[in-house]
This record gives structure tokens, sequence and C-alpha cells, in this order.
């Protein structure tokens, strides 16, 4: 459409009405010349295109000569060396062949997760040396306090350490499983260690009196003081309540006898 115009327009422009075969000649001749000469002016641009492209192919041709040069040489120095070049690209390319493997790649994606979550987890590494210096101060405190009591800190810390290695020494597993066990228990309650104490110390004190030996009516006697009174009431407590416990303790294991036993 936009050609059948032009040439409608072009017909209008060189049109004569004076002229025989019905154009102006003089208007025609300008017109195929100002043609020519944009014909003209767009060939030299395409030469000099071409010009420009020639250099920059001859530049790429050298260039890739160099850098072929290069390669030979640094092959060259290789081989001497004793360097199989051959083996070495056959062995880079198997190493991209399986690097590009798709469970290789997985592999890798999983790998860098893992950073990522590293990387987040250690974020707040930088704050260790002010948690460590403040818990170092408190240490130092805390030390210095006990040297100002009298706390020989030097002597504490050998002892505590033969004391380790005597009984890392001397103890066997099961033995260390049986003292975890007896921690956890109720002896080392206060009050448990408190009634241990006063025995102890009755202990001590009775074998500092060296009693005479008595007969059953000096004994008699003797149990009817506050003290003995005291004495055995706890004990009738104690077996009264350990007798509880162990029967709390035989219950379990005696309830399948009784069901055996009463079958209706």
């Amino acid at each position: 459409m936009s050609q059948e115009m032009d040439e409608k327009q072009l017909e209008v422009m060189i049109a004569s009405e004076n002229s025989p075969v019905g154009i102006d000649a003089k208007k025609t001749h300008v017109m195929i010349l100002m043609k020519l000469s944009a014909i003209e002016r767009r060939l030299d641009a395409l030469e000099q295109h071409a010009a420009a492209g020639n250099r920059l192919s001859e530049q790429a041709r050298a260039t890739a000569g160099m850098a072929g040069d290069a390669f030979d040489e640094h092959v060259e120095r290789l081989r001497r060396r004793g360097v199989d070049v051959d083996q070495r690209l056959h062995a880079a390319i198997d190493f991209l062949e399986r690097l590009s493997d798709e469970r290789v790649l997985e592999s890798m994606g999983r790998i860098v997760q893992r950073i990522e979550a590293i990387e987040q987890a250690t974020a707040h590494l930088d704050t260790i040396p002010s948690l460590t210096a403040m818990a170092v101060d408190a240490f130092d405190e805390e030390i210095e306090r006990l040297r100002s009591e009298g706390v020989d800190i030097d002597l504490v810390l050998r002892n505590t350490l033969r004391a380790v290695l005597y009984l890392g020494q001397r103890l066997d597993v099961r033995e260390i499983e049986a003292l975890g066990q007896l921690l956890r228990s109720d002896v080392l309650h206060p009050e448990a260690v408190a009634v241990i104490e006063r025995a102890a110390r009755a202990l001590v004190e009775a074998g500092r009196a060296h009693p005479r030996p008595a007969g059953p009516l000096r004994l008699l006697r003797r149990l009817t003081s506050d003290d003995a009174k005291r004495a055995s009431a706890f004990l009738v407590e104690f077996a009264r309540r350990f007798g509880a416990l162990e029967d709390q303790q035989r219950v379990p294991d005696q309830a399948p006898d009784r069901k055996e036993r009463n079958p209706s």
C-alpha cells in the first residue's frame, strides 16, 4: 500500500502537461541524481563498516594467533617439565562432566544450604569474647572473695585434682553408676546429713566416754532417761518407716504371685 502511494506521489511530482510524454524531464533527472547520490552515500557507509569489520577481524585473528602461540608455548613448557597435557585435559573434562551431573549439583546445593545455616548459627560469635570476658571477671571476683576469706585456692585445686585422679583410678563403671545413684538419693538431703552428723558426734562422744560394763538393771535405769527415751522413739519411728518402704518395694514383685494364688 505504501509503495503504491509512493508511486502515485512520484507521478504527481514529475507530471507535466506541457511535456509530450507527460513528465517533466528536468525534475525527473534531478530526482534520479538525488537517489543515486543517496545510494552512493549508503554504499560508502557500507564500505566503511566493511573496512572496520575487516580491521576487527584482522585484530581478532592476530589476538587469537597470539593467544594460540602463548598457549602453545605454555604447553611446551609443561611438556618439558614432564607434564602430560593431554592427560590433564582429559581429567579436567572428566571432572567437569562429573561436576555437571544432576546428583552432584543437588549435593552441592545441599552443601551451600548448610553453609548458609552455619553462617546464621555463627552470626552471634562476635559476642562470645565479651561473654567470656564477663565470665572470667566473675570467676576472678569469686576467687578473690574466697582468698579474702582465707581459702587457699592453690591447695583446693591441687586436692581436687588429686581426688579426681584417685577416684578415677580406683572406681570402675559400676561403682561410678552406684555413686551417681547414691548422690541422686536422699542421702545428701540436709536433714539426713544433720542426722548423720549427730550420730557421728554421738559415736565419738560414746567412744571417748569409755562406759563401764552394766548389768540388766543398770541398763534399764539408763533407758528410762529422757535422752534414751528420745533415742528409742527415734529408732522405733525409723524402724516403722523403713518397714513401710520395704513393703512398698516388695509389693510390685509379689503382685503376680498374688494373682496366681487367687486364680478364681
